[in-house]
């Protein structure tokens, strides 16, 4: 699930190209231009969880800097959120190069992860 969709696509199937596999450096999904926009994940049960890693598109030089501020929350049930990492400000990609954001979730539980 996510905040909102650009484009036309239903959100819950643009919400899922967050964690398809495809890393190309293209759209995995994407919110509009709004503030505090979010992506979730239900892991469908609590796991112990060590990081976090994302991939930033490298397909559009304008857009791919929103990802500087990134916060992940963690949560047991979808209602209390906890900060479990928050990126430093700068722009990431992780494509071509293979090094993605990796941040240390230092096994914390959750069945959801926001971003």
């Amino acid at each position: 699930m996510e905040s909102s969709r650009a484009g036309n696509l239903a959100l819950a199937k643009d919400a899922a190209g967050g964690c398809d596999g495809a890393k190309n450096g293209k759209t995995g999904f994407h919110t509009e231009h709004e503030a505090q926009p979010w992506w979730r994940v239900d892991l469908g049960e609590v796991y112990r969880l060590s990081k976090v890693v994302l991939w930033n598109r490298t397909d559009d030089p304008i857009t791919a800097p929103r990802g500087r501020f990134v916060v992940v929350l963690l949560s047991t049930d979808d209602q209390h959120w906890q900060e479990a990492y928050r990126h430093g400000g700068t722009v990431f990609y992780g494509y071509p190069e293979g090094n993605p954001l990796t941040g240390d979730l230092r096994g914390q539980q959750a069945r959801f992860v926001k971003i």
